[in-house]
């Protein structure tokens, strides 16, 4: 029984899986927005030589995402910079 239960798996298997699938199109899109600055650090407690230094940092607006479109069907997904989900 579990043999010919596992060879209608796999035949249906093959005949999802085989069929052809149209290509879809990918459009990536992002953006990394940086954050340029200069802070005071006291020279006694960081080791350095100046009264200030500079610090970059990712902001939190930075995105990464793409449109997808196969077809009659399509979709969209973009992730923050912290990661979170912002748009499916």
């Amino acid at each position: 029984m579990k043999q010919a239960l596992a060879g209608i798996l796999a035949i249906a298997f093959i005949l999802v899986f085989g069929g052809p699938v149209p290509a879809a199109d990918w459009s990536f899109y992002g953006s990394a927005r940086m954050a340029t600055f200069s802070a005071d650090v006291d020279p006694q407690t960081a080791g350095v030589s100046s009264d200030t230094d500079t610090q970059w940092a990712l902001q939190g607006n930075s995105r990464i995402g793409a449109n997808v479109s196969a077809g009659d069907v399509g979709g969209r997904f973009e992730y923050g910079s912290t990661p979170n989900l912002r748009h499916l």
